[in-house]
């Protein structure tokens, strides 16, 4: 069949599996048709046609695609189609045909005044509106992308800033590109336009003209988004053509370049999160932001350019790729580019569901921000010592706040985390899993975390008054590496590499040793080892458990020192060409009265190159006994060293009664060789962490975990005649702590035990303090009317998630049925449904419920998902493992639908079981829960509120709830 008519829509050349095609729209006076092109000799038919013209078509034939769903009917061109032009171009601001579905879609003529970010394709069009291209690149072959620049391989000893070539500029686009200006390069607030740049990209200067675009505003910015259903046209003059008044229209062909990614990823991480969720518009820019956020913060000073925005570096993916991977916690959003150009109503990426998932704030804004709650607190100069917190735990309705930075030391030795604006000491609660060789130079982000403040109101020598310590306290399981760090590799060439292995039976806290001959304080810490076997590459000698020995690791070494664990095995390489250290060990005076607990007091100094490897990881060798178990025994019942867990309840500050205690600046002034008679001053101390202002000595009591009345109180002297102490951070309120290798003494005057710290002491955090959840707040607490507002309004949706009150008013149905824990099958009769799996790990529980709820101005349907289920039916632990047992031996999984069970067939004993205990009346019953609303495509009701439960409690009288006026 033959077809004329006026071409009102034109999409771009689509690259589909296995061959392109691109889609267009004509009008012939009756209706609209769509015509596919996709045979390869008539591809080139794109660049030639133009909205507004009369066309005719010939040799056409008719196919129905979406058979039995949309049956869309749909014109195809044969082998021997041809395309004739009918008349001369129109305007197309002056078009007149139907636009039915399609109302609000609009068209646009402009120049690009800016390039804000070319690889995700954001641009500036006439100083007010943001063209985002972010939806086609990479998935139409007629679309213009700039040249991937090479990446140069990391060498191991920098890998950090070897990315790009000594002979070529580190831009992101090859030399004959000339400098696209980017979002970090504003001048006076606004984006500086850069005139020069290759006929490859779209530069600053370009006029273009854009069909069937979105437009909306966000965050006080106006936005042109391009779909499926859109087509973009743009043109450039060269500077020869602006002088003789050339008309470009017949060099447009010549840009129109194939910038597919042929069904491959893109190579930047920001574009391939955008087309791999299928991102709305709101989503692009938000990472936008967070790659300009990270860049600003970290480079080029911490870290490379390239490291976040490259999708992999070194087949390793990059910072903002992993950070986006770890946080996403949203659903892939389904695509398909042929239906945003068909679909009637239009549909598309654009009105895809997203909410800000977290922030990266600067470590500076986190740390005055607590230092000004403090100020805050009255009375604050009246205490000798108090502090203040900031929790920035994941709250309800609140997006997730991370830190993000370098994992790195400070030049006295500390170790913290750092970005441009500040470096922030971290303390960890529990063990770090991340390899040793890995540590420093690691790129890391932290969530779930508390900004801790302390300050001191003492008035000393050579110091301020207000004496502030600030750093962070986390999970360790809450940080997770971005980027590999600065990995020191053993020389394969050296002939000859000295190591030993050894088990680490015990650990000290740093430890400070003042050196005559310098101002600084040389910082180390020491680990009681078992040598297990040594060596070289070509020997091995094995020892027996028996030889035990004081290994101290000095100055760089003691960067080691947090990672670690006591019971695991670690090998020690030494620089090579280095003696057997082991051979050179000495008795030390200091350690003696450790002999007696630990068996020798030999010491060996461990040179500062030395390399640690993990060989492997045991649990822990001492026992942590409790508080009450300390009360209840006598003082002479402790032989040894123990190590006690508790809670603080609270801390005070005590001078000391004896000379030696006092910190030797603090003393006497002592000459130095440069010949300054005045003592090194305090403050140098206070702000490397280094013992108590004023040399105090700390009391903590700490109360049992348990629901007891016991308490102990335990001292921490800092000083010694030759040593000082790091200071012990999160000693605070409600924390959490193990206080390891304290001897347990006796008071004289009142006969109680209390717990004293020793050269071998340390303390870990082994709980953060408790956080209050403001489940009382009217911020935190909504109503479902008031979710329904949002989900009819497009500007407030998509909702986070929210915390409110419901009333159960019905079970809608439960699922429950036992799946393979290694392949995710369905478990029948003991084994896994699926043939080919032959894995021999534990079956586990798939469960899911189905609710209907009411809070009196509005009902819901909340969906439940494993552990929530058990929650929901009130059934405690012990019984939840009961009922996976039946399920084992049961052959079939359990459902339950309302209160009746299947009339079809006969129900068994556990089905009879299990439809009596989930239409017990006592789950009907007022619940306090988190969830997060979402809209599913086949939902026909606007007015039903569907949501996915979080949290789930039963609703006590500890929950305030404020009713509305």
């Amino acid at each position: 069949m033959e077809l004329t008519g006026k071409l009102v829509a034109l999409g771009h050349v689509f690259e589909l599996r296995p061959h392109a095609l691109f889609v267009a729209d004509f009008y012939d006076g009756n209706q609209v048709c769509h015509v596919f092109v996709r045979r390869p000799s008539q591809l080139a038919w794109h660049s030639t046609l133009a909205i507004g013209h009369d066309y005719t078509i010939t040799n056409l034939k008719e196919d129905i695609i979406y058979k039995g769903s949309l049956n869309i009917t749909i014109l195809h061109t044969s082998r021997s189609s041809q395309l004739h032009s009918v008349c001369q171009e129109e305007k197309y601001s002056n078009l007149s045909f139907p636009r039915k579905g399609f109302e609000d879609l609009i068209c646009y003529q402009g120049k690009i005044t800016a390039v804000i970010d070319e690889d995700l394709g954001l641009y500036q069009l006439d100083h007010r509106e943001y063209l985002v291209l972010s939806h086609l690149l990479g998935l139409v072959a007629d679309f213009p992308v700039p040249d991937v620049p090479p990446l140069h391989s990391a060498t191991p000893h920098d890998p950090l800033h070897k990315i790009s070539s000594e002979h070529e500029p580190p831009m992101r686009l090859p030399s004959s590109c000339v400098d696209v200006c980017h979002v970090n390069q504003k001048e006076n607030g606004q984006p500086m336009a850069v005139p020069h740049c290759s006929r490859k990209t779209i530069c600053v200067g370009d006029s273009v003209r854009i069909y069937f675009a979105h437009r909306s505003q966000y965050e006080d910015k106006r936005f042109l988004v391009c779909c499926g259903r859109s087509l973009m046209r743009w043109e450039r003059k060269t500077n020869q053509e602006e002088e003789e008044g050339i008309d470009p229209g017949k060099h447009t062909k010549e840009m129109v370049l194939s910038g597919s990614s042929g069904g491959k990823r893109s190579v930047y991480a920001a574009l391939d999160t955008v087309l791999l969720h299928n991102l709305g518009f709101k989503a692009v820019w938000w990472i936008y932001e967070l790659q300009c956020s990270l860049m600003e913060k970290l480079c080029p000073d911490l870290i490379s350019e390239e490291l976040i925005r490259r999708r992999h570096v070194n087949k390793v993916p990059g910072v903002l790729m992993k950070l986006l991977s770890v946080n996403w916690d949203q659903s892939v959003n389904g695509r398909s580019l042929l239906l945003e150009f068909l679909e009637e109503p239009h549909k598309c990426v654009f009105m895809q569901d997203f909410y800000e998932l977290f922030c990266v704030p600067s470590l500076h804004d986190l740390t005055t921000e607590v230092k000004e709650q403090l100020l805050r607190i009255r009375n604050h100069s009246c205490k000798v010592w108090l502090h203040s917190t900031v929790d920035h735990f994941p709250q309800v309705g609140q997006e997730k706040t991370v830190l993000c930075g370098l994992l790195t030391k400070n030049a006295d030795g500390l170790i913290g985390i750092a970005d441009k604006s500040y470096f922030l000491r971290i303390c960890m609660a529990g063990d770090c899993d991340m390899d040793l060789d890995k540590v420093l130079g690691a790129v890391v982000a932290i969530s779930g975390f508390q900004i801790v403040c302390e300050k001191f109101n003492l008035l000393m020598e050579h110091a301020e008054k207000n004496i502030f310590m600030v750093y962070t306290m986390f999970e360790a399981a809450n940080m997770y590496n971005l980027w590999k760090g600065s990995v020191k590799e053993r020389s394969a060439s050296s002939p000859v590499i000295p190591s030993f292995l050894f088990r680490v039976l015990a650990k000290s806290g740093m430890v400070y040793q003042e050196n005559p001959h310098q101002v600084n304080l040389n910082s180390f810490f020491m680990v009681l080892a078992a040598i297990e076997e040594t060596g070289t590459n070509r020997r091995r000698t094995t020892y027996g458990s028996s030889t035990k020995m004081f290994l101290r690791f000095l100055g760089q070494g003691a960067q080691y020192h947090k990672f670690v664990k006591e019971g695991s095995v670690y090998r020690v390489f030494l620089p090579p060409g280095s003696p057997n250290v082991l051979l050179k060990s000495r008795t030390v005076p200091w350690l003696h009265f450790l002999k007696e607990h630990f068996g020798t007091c030999d010491m060996v100094d461990l040179p500062e190159e030395t390399l640690l490897e993990k060989a492997y990881v045991e649990k822990p060798l001492s026992v942590v006994i409790s508080v009450s178990e300390v009360l209840q025994k006598e003082v002479s019942s402790f032989s040894g060293l123990v190590h006690v867990c508790g809670v603080v309840v609270e801390r005070q500050l005590m001078t000391p009664k004896h000379m030696n205690e006092i910190h030797r600046s603090n003393r006497n002034k002592r000459p130095f060789p440069d010949g300054n008679d005045e003592s090194r001053t305090t403050n140098l101390d206070i702000n490397n962490f280094i013992g108590i202002p004023g040399s105090k000595i700390l009391r903590v009591l700490l109360k049992d975990k348990k629901e007891t009345n016991d308490t102990i109180w335990a001292y921490f002297s800092f000083n010694t005649p030759s040593h000082t102490f790091q200071y012990t951070l999160g000693i605070i309120p409600e924390a959490i702590v193990i206080l390891e290798n304290f001897s347990v003494q006796m008071s004289k005057q009142s006969s109680r035990l209390y717990l004293q710290n020793t050269l071998f002491s340390q303390v870990q955090l082994a709980g953060l303090p408790s956080v209050k959840m403001a489940v009382d707040s009217a911020q935190s607490h909504q109503y479902l009317y008031d979710v329904l507002c949002k989900q009819e309004s497009k500007s407030t949706w998509p909702a986070p998630s929210i915390f409110t009150f419901v009333t159960i008013s019905r079970i809608f149905s439960v699922s429950i049925k036992m799946k393979c824990s290694s392949c995710q099958s369905e478990y029948h009769s003991g084994g896994c449904g699926f043939v080919g799996c032959h894995a021999a790990e534990k079956p586990e529980i798939d469960s899911s419920a189905k609710v209907v709820v009411d809070d009196g101005t509005h009902t819901a349907i909340l969906f439940f998902k494993n552990d929530l289920v058990r929650k929901l039916l009130m059934l405690s632990e012990n019984q939840w493992i009961m009922l996976a047992d039946m399920l084992n031996t049961y052959s079939r999984k359990l459902t339950f639908h309302g209160v009746h069970c299947d009339s079809n067939r006969q129900n068994t004993v556990e089905e009879k079981y299990f439809a009596l205990m989930c239409s017990s009346p006592q789950l009907l019953r007022s619940v306090a829960v988190k969830c997060r609303p979402f809209k599913s495509k086949d939902q026909m009701n606007k007015q039903e509120i569907q949501m996915f439960v979080l949290e789930i409690s039963n609703l006590t009288t500890s929950h305030k709830i404020q009713l509305k006026n």
